[in-house]
């Protein structure tokens, strides 16, 4: 009926008719009665813009129209799959709605993406909001984001890579939509080895292939840039394996590794003047001071399956912590 092989069909609907809806990939494909084909459409807004809940969170009136949400808003779909009803408040970007992705930069400020409008909302780490990074609803794209050594926020779009300055200014769109592809889920996925050789520092930190003690690398959750310059290497070659941390200067130049003490999670690392903190998404986090190479444990009391992201302020005296599930955001002093 779909005239392929299905990949991980999901969500059955009766369209009220003897037919059916069913969900795969980015799209609503309809069976209807006695059909020797089924039709298919991608859910889109009005302005062609789509989100990720419209895959899965759908019902079929009585009617045989199909309504969405994004959570947000509720939309009637016309037998194209484009919404020609719409139901609830405008989201505003300006307002942070459905926190999303959150990242605690070099600079001790917070960031969070909004899963409605894509805005990347930005606070200083005593919670204030310090301006919005946003785009206009034709160019939404997935919503990622990364944040610059010096501060400057990368945003992708569907045309590319937007750029914003350290007061949430747009300074341009300097990488075109060469630098964003689609992995056919409706959305758009950024590469961001392209934002990455457009820094001289990060490319170099790229090109590092061979631990202190000239072994080849292996699984390399995350990697920074230090603020004297130098480099760091997270790796963790196995689940159950310890992790490490691999020093180099500004050249490449390998300096020292750094066992770190038990079985942590790892993709998340953090730098300041003073400390490196590594781990995942909830504790136990390591941290190591840099200055005498002195090693803690970071441990805070369990809170059911909420995550956390960690960072820490720019003079690396305080570490801090967000709350996911509450958004909150707490500050601990660094040893």
């Amino acid at each position: 009926l779909l005239g392929h092989e299905v990949v991980y069909p999901n969500s059955l609907r009766h369209d009220g008719r003897g037919g059916l809806y069913v969900e795969e990939a980015d799209r609503l494909w309809h069976v209807e009665q006695g059909a020797e084909r089924a039709r298919s459409f991608v859910p889109k807004r009005a302005d062609g813009t789509m989100a990720d809940a419209f895959r899965y969170q759908y019902q079929v009136a009585p009617d045989g129209r199909v309504w969405v949400t994004d959570q947000s808003r509720l939309y009637r779909l016309d037998e194209t799959g484009v919404a020609d009803l719409v139901l609830g408040t405008t989201p505003r970007a300006d307002e942070l709605t459905r926190p999303g992705q959150p990242t605690i930069d070099a600079l001790g400020r917070v960031l969070v993406s909004d899963g409605i409008t894509r805005a990347v909302h930005v606070f200083d780490n005593d919670g204030t909001r310090l301006f919005v990074c946003q785009v206009d609803a034709s160019e939404r794209g997935g919503g990622s984001y990364r944040v610059a050594r010096d501060g400057h926020i990368w945003l992708s779009t569907k045309n590319g890579f937007a750029l914003f300055d350290l007061h949430g200014e747009r300074v341009g769109m300097p990488l075109s939509a060469a630098a964003s592809e689609s992995s056919g889920d409706g959305d758009t996925h950024p590469r961001w080895d392209e934002v990455d050789v457009t820094d001289d520092a990060m490319r170099t930190l790229d090109s590092i292939r061979r631990r202190p003690d000239g072994r080849w690398l292996t699984e390399m959750p995350n990697r920074a840039l230090l603020f004297d310059g130098g480099m760091v290497l997270l790796e963790k070659p196995a689940v159950s394996a310890p992790a490490d941390l691999h020093f180099y200067a500004r050249d490449a130049k390998p300096i020292r590794s750094v066992a770190l003490p038990g079985d942590i999670q790892t993709g998340r690392l953090s730098v300041s003047k003073n400390c490196v903190v590594a781990g995942g998404y909830v504790p136990p986090w390591i941290i190591y001071r840099i200055d005498d190479r002195a090693l803690f444990r970071f441990e805070r009391a369990a809170h059911g399956m909420a995550t956390d992201a960690v960072g820490q302020t720019q003079d690396g005296r305080t570490l801090l912590v967000l709350d996911l599930a509450q958004m909150e955001l707490t500050h601990y002093e660094l040893p």
